[in-house]
């Protein structure tokens, strides 16, 4: 399973796997993250992909392979669209003139009722690596 997302533009798949907890960001909060009483370091979606950042996130993940992972990180989308199934013949990989997607992304998933593909994030990614990209804080219950 996959969550699916919308950071600007771009549709993207995030493998559940990997999603330790979603929740809705509380809008004006500078606040810095936590994530169950820990400091996370936090990553705007949208300066990832080279997006526009004054809307503020919508919706954060906490994305890591377990609660006490070292790479763990706050991953801030504009919305989570919902849950969806990934086979693999609808993903196909990135062509080798994106060799910095493959930093982020493993994938192209095309599937039915998606008006474009949806770019999936590695479900090894050290999503922490990006933290330096830091456009907004929020607070995290």
């Amino acid at each position: 399973m996959h969550l699916r997302g919308r950071i600007g533009a771009y549709r993207v798949l995030v493998p559940a796997g990997s999603v330790l907890d979603v929740w809705v960001a509380e809008p004006g909060s500078d606040a810095t993250p936590t994530w169950r009483g820990r400091v996370v370091p936090y990553v705007d979606g949208r300066a990832l992909l080279g997006e526009p950042t004054s809307a503020p996130a919508g919706a954060l993940l906490a994305y890591g392979a377990a609660a006490n992972d070292a790479r763990l990180a706050i991953l801030g989308l504009d919305e989570v669209l919902g849950s969806v199934a990934v086979t693999p013949e609808v993903l196909k990989p990135f062509p080798p003139s994106l060799a910095d997607a493959h930093r982020l992304f493993d994938g192209i998933a095309t599937l039915a009722g998606e008006p474009t593909g949806l770019l999936r994030l590695r479900q090894d990614l050290d999503l922490a690596a990006h933290a330096e990209i830091r456009i907004q804080t929020p607070t995290i219950a």
